[in-house]
């Protein structure tokens, strides 16, 4: 956690902006003691969920968004991230999602293009990210 800190504090030094990506989900562990929600805590940024449209999804959501809420943390928005074309019932959850977050639906990403997806569990290239910056619609306002 202090290395988290510290490579955070270091860069907001440098930066006008930070973006803190998680990873593995809100409760993941990152020691013995200690998860991402506890550094969310720490650097206190709004947070942006990113909810991956398949089975489960509701429940993981909303088991999420009350765990964030809990922690006294903002959600800024979500995102629904389409990662399955054969998703049945796809706009129903996401419908139910947007009846249940009082936190804006920011955009939704459709399934990458197959020249964009990757093969293995590598990084996105830049031309995929470029490519769901352009579907997302971040807040005007400040987000703090």
């Amino acid at each position: 956690m202090s290395k988290m800190l510290e490579g955070f504090h270091r860069i907001k030094q440098e930066v006008e902006h930070v973006i803190v990506e998680g990873a593995g989900g809100f409760l993941t562990p990152i020691n013995a003691n200690q998860d991402l929600s506890n550094f969310a805590q720490l650097v206190r940024l709004p947070i942006i969920l990113t909810v991956g449209i398949r089975l489960g999804c509701l429940n993981h959501t909303l088991l999420t968004v009350e765990a964030i809420e809990k922690r006294g943390l903002k959600l800024a928005g979500w995102v629904a991230n389409c990662i399955s074309p054969e998703m049945p019932y796809r706009e129903e959850n996401i419908n139910t999602l947007r009846q249940r977050i009082s936190a804006p639906l920011l955009g939704v990403i459709e399934p990458l293009p197959s020249y964009l997806q990757k093969s293995s569990n590598a990084p996105y290239s830049l031309k995929a990210l470029q490519f769901v910056a352009k579907i997302i619609n971040l807040p005007s306002k400040e987000l703090t």
